[in-house]
């Protein structure tokens, strides 16, 4: 018959390789196109949450004032596109942008490029990561917490729905939020931390338009150098008929035909 100690051992082993497990496990979410577009909404109304501008999907992201790691912030970062890993991971460290910084009661809100995979991901002793496709015109909000990790917590990242996202921003945010923020962004900088490189899809798109731009340039200066020397040429066939003078030579009278009678 086992001993308390032994049983005591077994628990504290057992114990100890749930929290290992718990430990090393990602926390991810991987949303198909067709997910994404669930995922999304827009305000509808709200007079919490305001609609992107055009072209852009708009991100809330709000941090309940929980326990669990409430000495620590962390930053969120976006890649557009991500390279990923064999495994599907993105690299943390591979980002255009860094959106803003959490912490306990934190809120923020960004607008993003809409209609290219994106990889939202935090990290402190892991990383924490969102994979999907935002849609033009939608909402998506992102609950920012964190969990008990092996060594220290960890972010714990996570989409929730336009009433949780609602209740949230109404309970955490104030116009300290924004002052926060942008102290954070001009900190940020002097950092040389990457906030707002371009990503490569809007650099090529607007080379795109550029091209598209100077060749309709051109093909109008064309246009009005063809019309201008068809004007210059009518005008010279005017003035060359107005120079031509009038001819001296009398026109020809024709003279009647006189029948001759003959006489027997």
């Amino acid at each position: 018959m086992p001993s308390c100690f032994g049983i005591i051992a077994r628990y504290l082993i057992l114990s100890c390789f749930v929290i290992m497990f718990i430990a090393c496990h990602v926390n991810k979410q991987l949303l198909t196109l067709q997910d994404s577009k669930k995922a999304g909404f827009i305000s509808d109304g709200s007079y919490v949450l305001q609609d992107p501008p055009q072209g852009k999907s708009r991100i809330y992201v709000y941090r309940d004032n929980g326990l669990v790691g409430s000495y620590l912030g962390y930053t969120i970062r976006i890649e557009y596109n991500p390279k990923t890993d064999k495994k599907g991971r993105p690299n943390y460290q591979n980002y255009q942008d860094s959106l803003g910084y959490v912490m306990n009661g934190r809120t923020f809100f960004a607008d993003i490029w809409a209609g290219h995979t994106v990889a939202i991901s935090a990290h402190t002793e892991s990383t924490s990561y969102i994979l999907f496709t935002p849609m033009e015109g939608q909402i998506y909000c992102i609950r920012a917490n964190m969990k008990n990790g092996f060594t220290m917590p960890r972010p714990n990242l996570n989409l929730v729905n336009k009433y949780i996202c609602e209740e949230a921003w109404i309970d955490y945010f104030s116009s300290d939020n924004i002052e926060f923020q942008n102290k954070w962004r001009k900190h940020y900088n002097e950092q040389a931390g990457r906030i707002l490189i371009e990503p490569s899809f809007v650099a090529e798109a607007r080379k795109k338009q550029e091209l598209e731009d100077s060749l309709r340039l051109l093909q109008a200066m064309e246009d009005s150098n063809s019309n201008s020397k068809l004007g210059e040429n009518a005008k010279s066939s005017n003035d060359k008929d107005s120079n031509k003078k009038p001819s001296l030579k009398k026109p020809a009278v024709k003279k009647p035909i006189v029948k001759k009678s003959i006489t027997k």
